[in-house]
């Protein structure tokens, strides 16, 4: 195989990679980001996620598995007052460790 051939291959798998990662982006589940929250409620989230910062939406988004953004969005309702909301992501975590540091 040519270097032409094993450059194109390799760039082909990358652009399908890249269009496989833009498909889930597009289908990802809803953030803290969708939430309206503002620069104190991520004070406060920042505060209570020890060893993780929230600081930008495009990372967050990107790097944020699945149980941490449903702890972050119980979190947030949790900090607004709303318990019914805030218990509804809660649920939504599947990793009993979290769920567990989350309610005790």
């Amino acid at each position: 195989m040519t270097l032409d051939l094993i450059m194109m291959s390799r760039f082909n798998s990358f652009k399908k990679l890249l269009t496989i990662e833009k498909d889930q982006m597009v289908k990802s589940m809803e953030t803290i980001f969708n939430q309206d929250i503002t620069i104190d409620e991520i004070k406060v989230l920042n505060k209570l996620n020890p060893g993780r910062k929230i600081d930008n939406k495009i990372v967050y988004e990107i790097s944020t598995e699945d149980d941490l953004r449903n702890a972050d969005l119980s979190r947030l309702f949790f900090i607004r007052g709303n318990q019914q909301i805030a218990e509804k992501y809660l649920n939504e975590i599947k990793d009993p460790k979290l769920k567990y540091f989350l309610t005790h």
